[in-house]
């Protein structure tokens, strides 16, 4: 079996493949989203900040770009996939977004 050196030892809450196969979102209850390049498993993931609670669910959208995820907080946080980077207006700019799954409470 191989070892991911740079995993930690967390407790898994979700986790989904994007639509397009290329990635596998992992929330966990240190308040992180990692995305990991489901080719390159060994590279070290994309993360997600900005939650402040364990993540409990997340949401990729249909062209696999962006990411939602909400907390033990109730907070619904918006990322890119690519990056990482949270958009802080994501209700706004997203609300028309269309999302593969719909697992968010």
């Amino acid at each position: 079996m191989k070892t991911i050196s740079h995993a930690k030892k967390l407790l898994i809450q979700d986790l989904k493949f994007s639509p397009n196969g290329q990635y596998l979102a992992v929330s966990s209850h240190d308040m992180l989203v990692y995305i990991y390049d489901v080719a390159n498993f060994d590279k070290k993931p994309v993360v997600c900040k900005g939650s402040t609670s364990a993540v409990t669910h997340i949401d990729w959208s249909t062209d696999s770009k962006w990411i939602h995820s909400n907390d033990l907080s109730y907070e619904l946080l918006f990322y890119s996939a690519t990056t990482g980077e949270q958009d802080r207006a994501g209700s706004r700019t997203k609300k028309d977004e269309e999302w593969a799954t719909w697992s968010l409470p």
